[in-house]
């Protein structure tokens, strides 16, 4: 019991370490002080990615419940996209960091986020990313088709529609 408990308070301090590295440098790709502090936290490395990709959705969970600035938004989750190529985040973290902001907002906002997603199609095809996110991305975008009235978003259901065409190779079952 007391091993967990310890081991509870290592991953709450990573946490709150990684979050605010990310609130006070969501506007940078640096992630040369983190990879400091990172280094030097308790825990093993699966321990430190898990803290950093709780702290990446705390963030996001709080940008968004706070009106989701698509601009904090997108620094955020560019910010996540830089932490898996350096290896010290999950690999599916800025997808479910993109599936959990179109979630909390509402679809004006969405079509806006949407076009990061559409501007970002080569880092979604990417090597590194496209077997983690391939699932989610088509799932995120299912869930947004759903929400969306055929007959009055027939524009942003296009966008999705393309975007779709453009990340799924023709022989995609999907």
């Amino acid at each position: 019991m007391a091993a967990s408990t310890a081991s509870g308070s290592d991953f709450e301090k990573q946490r709150q370490t990684c979050l605010k590295f990310i609130e006070k440098h969501h506007n940078s790709t640096d992630l040369n002080g983190l990879r400091d502090e990172y280094q030097t936290l308790p825990g093993s490395e699966s321990e430190r990615k898990l803290a950093l990709d709780q702290a990446f959705r705390d963030a996001v969970h709080k940008q968004v419940q706070s009106g989701g600035d698509i601009s904090i938004l997108t620094s955020l989750i560019n910010l996540a996209v830089e932490a898996v190529r350096q290896e010290l985040g999950s690999h599916s973290t800025p997808f479910l960091l993109l599936q959990d902001t179109f979630d909390g907002l509402e679809l004006e906002k969405c079509s806006s986020l949407f076009k990061f997603v559409e501007d970002g199609v080569a880092t979604w095809k990417s090597d590194i990313f496209y077997s983690a996110g391939k699932n989610y991305l088509l799932r995120m975008c299912n869930d947004l088709l759903r929400r969306l009235s055929k007959s009055l978003d027939t524009v942003f259901c296009g966008r999705i529609q393309l975007f779709l065409a453009r990340l799924f190779p023709l022989e995609e079952k999907s």
